[in-house]
């Protein structure tokens, strides 16, 4: 059955075609009975026989039911050979905004997304599980745009054990699982990922924001296998000095990459560290961490002026504009200066 036509299932009348992923379709739907609006996400039955993505991933959002940043799901359901899980309605994601704002966010909205990942994933980790695929299409914001959630948990994976709490062993000659333009360079190298890969992961999407692009991007090959080890290639050979280069206050993203890639297969990760690095950088520049993000308030000349390289830059600005204010301000008393002096020697006349 073709998903992209699909009127309704079980209780609810579909409305339209959100989104389509390698394991399904999201659509809007309406419930019949109260008319609450709802996304849902459907997945023929045959398309994995062996095991349901949708069962498992539905099965990962009840072990994390509670955490801030992963939204609510209700319910599994079957109908007409198709599983459909029912969740709450999200709007766009991270990737389409940046699109829409024509591929610029300021460093403070930058900064604060970073924040809000990491203690996103932290919450993940907390229960055990690792990400697996960190990338902007996969962090949504709420409908009301001020808050940002991760959504597709299909591909999480227990990396302690549930019953002996155990870490997972170290494996080698992995296949690449994630997104390869935001895969760590363990992955790449064929190592089983573990909680560093997410947070290297995350550094990969905001350098990406910070730029607009990363070093890797654009590379082809005849196959996907080949295009993966180019890429995993030119992540080993650059310098996180390279990779960071223009990035506003660069220095902070280095020392966080280099920290991260410091991290052993099975240690904790010291999300405080990182979250202290975000935190430095921000006060660095006199930049607040307020929650208010670009998307909400369009650009404005507070925005314009920490787009700057640096507080010098921001202050040049200033003073030019003060002058520029002050010139306005001569003119304009000279003008009227002019006009009041017109207009007695009219009155004389006249008299």
């Amino acid at each position: 059955m073709d998903q992209d036509i699909i009127e309704e299932l079980g209780d609810y009348k579909i409305i339209k075609v959100l989104g389509r992923g390698s394991f399904g379709t999201v659509y809007e739907a309406e419930r019949k009975d109260n008319r609450s609006i709802y996304a849902i996400k459907a997945e023929n039955m045959h398309a994995h026989p062996d095991q349901s993505m949708l069962k498992n991933e539905y099965t990962v959002y009840n072990e994390m039911k509670g955490l801030d940043g992963i939204i609510d799901v209700y319910y599994l359901g079957v109908s007409n050979d198709i599983y459909y899980l029912v969740m709450d309605k999200l709007g766009n994601s991270l990737e389409q905004i940046y699109e829409e704002r024509n591929r610029n966010f300021s460093l403070k909205t930058i900064c604060m997304i970073g924040k809000r990942m990491i203690d996103i994933i932290k919450g993940i980790h907390e229960k055990g599980r690792i990400y697996r695929d960190i990338k902007p299409e996969n962090f949504l914001l709420s409908l009301d745009k001020k808050n940002i959630y991760l959504v597709d948990l299909g591909m999480t994976k227990r990396y302690v054990d549930l019953y002996s709490g155990k870490h997972i062993k170290l494996e080698i000659n992995k296949k690449l699982t994630g997104t390869a333009r935001y895969a760590s360079i363990n992955t790449h190298n064929g190592l089983e990922q573990s909680r560093r890969d997410d947070l290297e992961s995350i550094l990969y999407v905001l350098i990406y924001f910070s730029v607009g692009s990363l070093p890797w991007m654009g590379i082809h090959a005849s196959t996907g296998k080949e295009k993966y080890q180019l890429i995993g290639k030119k992540k080993n050979e650059i310098s996180p000095e390279t990779l960071c280069k223009g990035i506003r206050g660069s220095k902070y993203f280095i020392k966080c990459l280099k920290y991260i890639r410091s991290i052993e297969f099975e240690e904790k990760p010291d999300y405080d560290r990182i979250n202290f690095y975000f935190d430095s950088l921000m006060t660095s520049k006199n930049l607040e961490n307020d929650g208010i993000y670009d998307w909400l308030v369009g650009y404005t000349e507070y925005e314009t002026l920490n787009m700057y390289e640096d507080k010098k830059d921001v202050e040049i600005c200033n003073i030019q504009g003060e002058n520029n204010r002050n010139k306005k301000k001569k003119k304009g008393f000279w003008k009227k200066l002019k006009s009041f002096i017109s207009e007695c020697g009219s009155s004389n006349h006249s008299s």
